[in-house]
């Protein structure tokens, strides 16, 4: 059993010569090193529904009916209402479509764009998924074709429209040593990061 004292370090590294990192000698990644130490971030919230705004693929976990009560994990395509609640359109074939009409407690994750390892970021949303109104159905289809153009089969009869409007909570995993829980209320009072989605490099090689 582990002390206190211990239990309290979390994650540790050994402080040996092999786990120093060399200072650069190139003088422009030095220069880049120290802008970026004091560069503004964004904040975590803000970093939470930029990763929502612009993903638009993630994992859907819900509460399984078969097996009862496991987590049953799909990747399901989405898109932001513009507020930070994720719409879906769901076909009653798929087993998660079953169970959120039994339970709708749920949770999205969705990761950065280019997720290769666990020092890239991914965000957790939790909430609670109902289907949406007969009238809520044809903007929310509008906006979802929109950022989902070929997915057509949205228009077969066995597809149906929901929504994740009651969040619960988020957490949100920046990178090693960004780490944080996010409420429902910081969560919807943020807003996604209007750059991020030209961040990206630009360059092609010939």
């Amino acid at each position: 059993m582990a002390s206190s004292s211990q239990q309290q370090q979390g994650h540790s590294v050994p402080n040996t010569d092999s786990t120093i990192a060399a200072e650069p000698e190139d003088p422009e990644v030095k220069s880049f090193q120290q802008h970026q130490a004091t560069a503004p971030r964004l904040s975590l919230p803000d970093e939470a529904r930029t990763l929502i705004a612009d993903s638009g693929l993630g994992t859907l976990s819900t509460i399984s009916r078969d097996p009862a009560g496991f987590p049953f994990g799909s990747i399901v395509e989405y898109v932001d209402d513009g507020t930070g609640c994720p719409i879906f359109a769901m076909s009653s074939l798929s087993p998660h479509t079953g169970d959120i009409l039994t339970d709708g407690r749920c949770s999205l994750t969705v990761t950065a764009t280019g997720f290769a390892s666990l020092a890239d970021a991914r965000f957790t949303l939790t909430g609670q998924i109902t289907p949406l109104l007969a009238s809520e159905v044809p903007p929310a289809k509008s906006k979802y074709l929109e950022i989902h153009p070929n997915s057509y089969w949205v228009e077969f009869g066995d597809f149906k429209w929901f929504q994740m409007k009651d969040i619960s909570v988020g957490r949100l995993v920046g990178g090693f040593g960004r780490i944080g829980k996010i409420s429902a209320q910081d969560y919807l009072a943020a807003t996604p990061d209007p750059v991020a989605k030209f961040s990206g490099p630009s360059w092609t090689y010939e």
